[in-house]
């Protein structure tokens, strides 16, 4: 990130040299609060023999599941309570591949810091319906300020009081119109939109972010934007769904540009307060009762470009 979001690097006199593996290779690994998983491939000719895997966690010999797809194991271990932040840990993995060889992997992992959700916010299981999020959209542009492009300024303290329509226009002595909703001419107003997931981008298609027409996952457009003063500038929203999360470790994440918070109950996960191009945000969490959680992602932006993506990370992928 020299001179800008996407400078070019020109490396000169690179060479690489690439041998084929005599046995099973490492291709995934993971260690997270909850446990740990390991993936081995087979190597062309040498796989790794079903049932002959052990395993030690911090040395001491522990019950690890395996399982075989294809040419591809993979060993878990989930530990009995959550691990606690920050500390180290190792897994070692033992098993015999098809020339009769006894192979040795130790990895190590630090397990990151992250939030435990508080069970009490919990909502009735009741409420559960149909998947997707709430989109509510609101924007104040120049075509009524008549100067700053935004009022929010990019901050999240201030995009919460645009999205409540507390923003006095001085000219008029009341609440400046939401741009973002075509029936909003007196009064201040949203129209709440479902979406499915969250992927949008206001120069849709076009891309920006991690997902985009060339892995499957075309940029959709921001509910109401352009608005009816035709801007794509000074947007502030919220997305609101209800997580179904079973006991266990999570890593959600949020694109965005600019800014965001995002909450589950009264809980801040992750937030980027201020202006950026399309970058990535990641949060751990630990949910230790399963249940439905009320999560709200705020999200705004001042002027130039307008993206927003909310993602979790599932087998090491991120995925909408």
């Amino acid at each position: 990130r020299t001179g800008g979001a996407n400078s070019a690097h020109w490396v000169d006199d690179f060479y690489v040299k690439v041998y084929k593996p005599s046995g099973p290779i490492v291709s995934g690994f993971e260690g997270t609060p909850g446990g740990v998983s390991v993936s081995l491939t087979d190597a062309e000719g040498n796989g790794l023999v079903a049932g002959s895997v052990s395993a030690k966690f911090d040395g001491a010999a522990v019950e690890a599941s395996s399982s075989k797809d294809g040419d591809v194991t993979t060993i878990t271990y989930n530990t009995p309570d959550f691990l606690p932040a920050g500390t180290d840990h190792t897994i070692e993995v033992t098993y015999t591949d098809e020339k009769g060889n006894i192979n040795v992997k130790q990895l190590g992992f630090t397990v990151p810091n992250y939030i435990s959700i508080d069970p009490s916010a919990r909502a009735a299981s009741s409420l559960k319906g149909d998947s997707g999020f709430i989109a509510n959209i609101t924007q104040i542009s120049v075509e009524q300020t008549g100067g700053a492009a935004d009022v929010h300024g990019n901050n999240i303290a201030k995009a919460e009081q645009q999205i409540n329509g507390e923003f006095i226009d001085p000219n008029t002595e009341e609440a400046f119109l939401n741009e973002a909703d075509e029936d909003a001419f007196e009064g201040w107003s949203y129209y709440p939109v479902v979406v499915e997931t969250v992927n949008q981008n206001q120069d849709a298609p076009g891309a920006a972010g991690n997902f985009n027409e060339g892995n499957g996952k075309e940029d959709e457009p921001i509910p109401g934007i352009p608005g009816w003063g035709g801007s794509t500038d000074g947007i502030a929203g919220e997305y609101i769904a209800l997580l179904d999360l079973v006991k266990g470790s999570y890593t959600l994440g949020v694109n965005s540009d600019d800014g965001f918070q995002a909450n589950i109950g009264a809980q801040v996960l992750g937030e980027f307060n201020g202006d950026r191009g399309a970058s990535d945000t990641t949060f751990d969490i630990v949910v230790t009762e399963g249940g439905l959680y009320p999560f709200r992602v705020l999200w705004f932006e001042g002027g130039g470009g307008a993206n927003v993506e909310i993602f979790s990370m599932v087998n090491g992928e991120k995925t909408l």
